[in-house]
């Protein structure tokens, strides 16, 4: 009896599950976007979309271009482009930001020192599609800071 009771309970879990994500399905409006496409084809630098990265001093910071970086090369004030860049033209919406990022990282600093943006995202200009996967692992961090004998403490 009391074994039931908990394929009673998992299925009622399990259902409300499918229901809920039923209700709210994963947003599927994706860009259309190819770092590869602009870095490598191109040869686009970086700051020439990401301008804000020169500045910024938090990882808060939204580092995205805006619809107008990309219209400096791009015909996208017609609507009917907007499938040019958005997989789901009809239900545009803002990419959510990455929210796992060190908000104490300063972009502005690293930069001011030299580092290349590809020192710390190596595979961002390989990449055809946007992903969070460019972000720069820890351990990127720690051997950078550990070559040149810079503080490695997590309040820096």
């Amino acid at each position: 009896m009391h074994f039931s009771k908990c394929y009673l309970i998992f299925y009622l879990l399990l259902g409300s599950f499918v229901f809920v994500q039923a209700k709210n399905p994963p947003k599927t409006n994706q860009l259309r976007f190819s770092h590869k496409q602009h870095v490598i084809n191109q040869e686009i630098e970086c700051q020439t979309c990401h301008a804000m990265a020169l500045k910024s001093e938090s990882g808060r910071d939204n580092l995205l271009p805006a619809m107008e970086t990309c219209a400096d090369c791009h015909e996208v004030e017609n609507k009917d482009s907007c499938s040019i860049c958005h997989k789901n033209p009809k239900e545009i919406e803002a990419l959510p930001r990455v929210q796992i990022y060190i908000t104490k990282f300063s972009h502005k600093r690293h930069l001011a020192t030299g580092i290349e943006c590809t020192t710390c995202h190596p595979s961002i200009a390989q990449q055809k599609t946007v992903q969070h996967s460019a972000l720069p692992p820890m351990k990127l961090c720690f051997a950078c800071h550990q070559q040149k004998s810079i503080t490695m403490t997590c309040q820096t």
